[in-house]
C-alpha cells in the first residue's frame, strides 16, 4: 500500500506536510509524525495505533535519487516506533545505492540487418537512461541483456520501438527500457511493416548478452 502510495503526488503532499490550519479560527495542528521534522528526506507517511496493534509507522524518505520504505507495527511506545524506523531507513540508505547501467541515446548490440533500404545495418539505440536502485553487495551480479529482431524491414521511423534492454538479478527482470530506430529507414520500394507507430518486430529474435 505505501508503495502505491508514494507514486501519487497528492498524497505525497498531504503526507509530507508539517503542519496544517484546517479552517481560518483553528489551531495550527502538527504533524503526528514526528520524522518529517527531524529526519533528513523524510517526506511522508503515515502513523496509527490501535491497542491491538501498538503504535505504528510507515515512513518514508528519499536521500541521492533513491526512495525507501519501513514500516514499524507493535511498538510499546510512540517514541520507540520513530527511533526504529528512522535506524531501518538510515541503514538502508547505507547499503544500497542507485547506478545508471545504460544512458539513453547509446547504441547496443551488434549491427541490425535492414531489408529493403539504402541503409544496410545499423545498431538499435536505449530510449531512455536505465536505472536500477539495489543493494550495493549485489552490484556485480547485474547481468544486461538485449532482445531485438536479427533483421528490419524498411520503412521505419526513427524512434520506433524494436526491441528491450532488461537488466536482470538472479535471473528477475528488474529494470527495462525500450530499443529504438536511431534514424529514418526509407524503404526502397513499397513494404508496408508500420502499425500504430510500432514496428513488427520481424526475424528471429534472440537475446543478446551486452558487455558491461
Amino acid at each position: 500500500l505505501a508503495r502505491h502510495c508514494v507514486r501519487d503526488p497528492r498524497v505525497m503532499a498531504w503526507a509530507g506536510m508539517r503542519s496544517v490550519q484546517f479552517r481560518p479560527n483553528d489551531a495550527v495542528r502538527s504533524s503526528t509524525n514526528q520524522l518529517l521534522r527531524r529526519m533528513d528526506g523524510c517526506d511522508g507517511l503515515k502513523t496509527g495505533y490501535i491497542r491491538a496493534a501498538g503504535y505504528c509507522i510507515t515512513a518514508t524518505a528519499v536521500r541521492d535519487g533513491i526512495r525507501l520504505i519501513t514500516v514499524v507495527m507493535g511498538s510499546s511506545d510512540r517514541m520507540v516506533r520513530f527511533n526504529l524506523a528512522e535506524n531501518l531507513l538510515d541503514a538502508g540508505f547505507d547499503q544500497m545505492t542507485r547506478y545508471r547501467v545504460v544512458a539513453g541515446g547509446v547504441a547496443l548490440g551488434n549491427y541490425v540487418e535492414v531489408n529493403n533500404c539504402e541503409i544496410n545495418q545499423l545498431r538499435l539505440v536505449a530510449k531512455d537512461d536505465l536505472w536500477v536502485t539495489l543493494p550495493k553487495e549485489n552490484m556485480a551480479e547485474l547481468e544486461l541483456t538485449a532482445v531485438y529482431p536479427e533483421y528490419l524491414n524498411a520503412p521505419i521511423m526513427a524512434g520506433t520501438v524494436v526491441g528491450e534492454v532488461r537488466v536482470t538479478l538472479d535471473n528477475r527482470v528488474v529494470a527495462t527500457t525500450p530499443l529504438t530506430v536511431p534514424e529514418d529507414l526509407e524503404a526502397k520500394g513499397w513494404y508496408l511493416v508500420l502499425a500504430n507507430g510500432e514496428a513488427r518486430w520481424e526475424g528471429l529474435h534472440r537475446d543478446h548478452a551486452i558487455q558491461q
